[in-house]
């Protein structure tokens, strides 16, 4: 009986002693800074998802990258639970913890690779990652995701952009405000124009940056007050 349970407590060192090492084998290659890998994420990680984490091993090794010890954990503890090639997304250091914390939990839905990528990135803020995840949510296509997942929005904008769709606007009618030069009350005036009825060529009449949003407003309730006169007679 002793010596079963002397066995089992040299496999246990053992075991500890293979991931430290390996740990340090990780460490070597994948890490920016001075702190550890975590053993016990690592384990976990080994031990209840292999397959997804050598390949994510091999992504890694692909891509060429270094991160700091935070980020690498952070991948560790996610490809338990999400696909490899989903979770190689965030290796990169340029992410913050607040973003990775977010992603994390989009990811969890294990989402298409070609939706993914279009918010899994450094530079955009969580309002914008949150109103890209949404239009996905809303059964929008990725050509229509794609219209405004973009940084150069901002997430007031690309809210605007996603609404416009989701209203049953055409991409022709989305694409005429779609322009970061627009500011959300911009964009808003050109919409109203498309939900009062006016058509494409009597909104591009108001559609000019230059205009301020009153002005456009002005120009939009001729254009519509002209509409409904003709109508009346």
């Amino acid at each position: 009986m002793e010596h079963v349970k002397e066995s089992e407590e040299f496999e246990k060192v053992e075991k500890i002693n293979i991931l430290e090492s390996y740990a340090v084998l990780l460490k070597k290659v994948f890490i920016s800074d001075e702190f550890d890998i975590d053993i016990n994420l690592l384990e976990r990680a080994v031990m209840c998802k292999p397959e997804e984490f050598f390949k994510l091993i091999m992504i890694l090794r692909r891509k060429q990258v270094k991160l700091p010890a935070w980020l690498f954990n952070k991948l560790l503890w996610s490809v338990v639970f999400v696909p490899a090639e989903l979770v190689a997304l965030m290796a990169d250091p340029a992410f913050d913890l607040s973003q990775i914390c977010e992603i994390q939990q989009k990811l969890m839905g294990k989402p298409p690779y070609e939706q993914a990528k279009l918010y899994v990135r450094p530079d955009l803020s969580l309002h914008q990652i949150e109103e890209i995840v949404l239009g996905f949510s809303q059964k929008l296509s990725i050509e229509q995701v794609e219209l405004y997942a973009d940084p150069k929005f901002d997430y007031k904008q690309m809210r605007l952009i996603r609404e416009g769709f989701k209203k049953g606007f055409s991409m022709e009618q989305v694409k005429l405000y779609a322009d970061p030069r627009f500011s959300p009350e911009q964009m808003q005036e050109i919409m109203l124009g498309f939900e009062h009825g006016l058509s494409l060529e009597e909104v591009k009449l108001y559609t000019n940056p230059e205009l301020s949003a009153e002005q456009m407003r002005e120009i939009r309730l001729g254009l519509e007050y002209g509409r409904a006169g003709k109508n009346l007679r």
